[in-house]
């Protein structure tokens, strides 16, 4: 669910529910240990926030109520954030914690599942206990951290909606904390970026930089990458060949039969619209100074030293 500009900030304090299966290795989009280490030590310069996460927030937001009226909960505070008073450094976004009168007990995660979504296939039927690992780990995460006896997942399955009750499992969450806890120190606490697999580019391209400062790197990163460009470069006039050839060869057809029964390629049809900004600009200045938004970003160029 949403979370506030404070609570995104205060993530870089500590371990959250989503975080820890990126350090086991179970996240499904692919977040690993340095994509971690980073959004703990480096200061992101973007807006966190999409138009796809914008209206998962907004469905997840209902599925907690729906799930809420399900459980019979009375008392349900939405978009808590809580830390472990055991291991201050680990804490959670809670999207709802439930309450027996002023005692916390439970909370409420909501999913919004696509048929895109990698871990589709794993979502067990409704009243069983089979989620994703890696959502099991986030509610092990948020039971410790709460100190909570259970976690209601509430989620939409391709619109199916489905609720899983998980009980507390004290050996896995205690081998979840300690096993982060023992992370945060040796790698965030130290400065110590962790070795493995390379964090994902949206993680680190966005990093606030000292525009002009310098540092020298290993010049292999920088062989491997120009490599890369060429190769990049090679396939797409590889690519762009063949594509003039199927073109050519279909002469004025549409529809290209090339001896599979099932299938074709077919030229479709598309269209797109699109904002004449310089004729808003002249015509109406005002309303274009008001939504013009400016976009600011940063590109890896080889320049001549100054």
């Amino acid at each position: 669910m949403s979370i506030s500009e404070q609570q995104r900030n205060d993530r870089r304090n500590f371990i959250g529910s989503s975080d820890v299966a990126a350090i086991l290795g179970m996240d499904p989009y692919g977040r690993n240990q340095r994509d971690v280490y980073w959004s703990k030590v480096g200061e992101v310069d973007r807006d966190a926030t999409s138009t796809s996460m914008e209206a998962g927030n907004l469905f997840e937001s209902t599925l907690v109520d729906w799930a809420a009226r399900k459980i019979g909960a009375t008392r349900v505070v939405k978009d808590k954030t809580v830390l472990s008073l055991e291991i201050p450094i680990l804490g959670a976004n809670l999207d709802a914690l439930v309450l027996d009168g002023d005692r916390p007990v439970s909370c409420i995660e909501a999913k919004w599942v696509t048929a895109f979504n990698p871990e589709f296939q794993s979502w067990g039927k409704s009243e069983t206990q089979e989620i994703p690992h890696s959502v099991s780990v986030q509610v092990m995460h948020q039971m410790f951290c709460g100190q909570l006896d259970f976690c209601d997942v509430v989620s939409a399955v391709a619109g199916d909606l489905r609720l899983y009750r998980i009980p507390r499992d004290e050996e896995s969450i205690q081998a979840i904390a300690h096993y982060c806890r023992a992370w945060w120190d040796k790698h965030v606490a130290r400065g110590v970026e962790p070795d493995g697999d390379p964090p994902r580019l949206d993680t680190v391209k966005y990093i606030k930089r000292v525009m002009g400062e310098s540092r020298a790197i290993d010049p292999c990163l920088i062989e491997s990458y120009e490599l890369a460009k060429e190769r990049e470069l090679e396939a797409k006039k590889e690519k762009d060949a063949a594509y003039a050839n199927i073109l050519a060869a279909m002469g004025t057809a549409s529809v290209a039969e090339y001896g599979d029964s099932k299938k074709v390629y077919s030229l479709i049809e598309s269209f797109r619209s699109s904002l004449d900004g310089q004729s808003l600009m002249r015509e109406m200045p005002d309303v274009y100074e008001r939504y013009m938004k400016e976009s600011k970003f940063k590109t890896l160029r080889k320049v001549h030293r100054r």
